[in-house]
């Protein structure tokens, strides 16, 4: 029997020390699964605000283009409204020109007839 407890006593601690290193061994792939995954949540977290910082950049060239667009637009708007006050205005002298030259081939053709009525008034006399 005391034999048998000796070695129950051996068993038991051979079943400790087991146990222990176990325990150890666990403790250090728990630490080190710990380690490594702040390390990923630290890149992905790296990574998102990278992307949203870029994204915010973005954003901003594209706000900062559409307020110059915008600038362009009006100014474009305003100078078309000046060339089409200058055309109508431009339409205005061709229709006037149009009717002078109209007015100058009348009194053309009226000058024509009175010199031949002349010139039939100057040969009969």
């Amino acid at each position: 029997l005391l034999l048998n407890r000796g070695m129950l006593s051996s068993l038991l601690s051979e079943h400790r020390r087991r146990q222990t290193g176990l325990k150890a061994q666990q403790d250090g792939l728990r630490k080190r699964l710990m380690t490594q995954s702040e390390a990923l949540a630290e890149r992905v977290v790296e990574f998102s605000n990278g992307h949203v910082a870029s994204a915010y950049i973005n954003e901003s060239a594209i706000s900062l283009t559409v307020l110059e667009l915008e600038k362009q637009m009006k100014t474009l708007s305003s100078n078309a409204e000046s060339w089409l006050g200058v055309m109508a205005a431009f339409n205005g002298c061709l229709k006037e020109l149009g009717d002078v030259a109209n007015w100058v081939e009348c009194v053309g053709r009226e000058v024509q007839v009175v010199q031949r009525t002349l010139e039939v008034l100057s040969s009969e006399s």
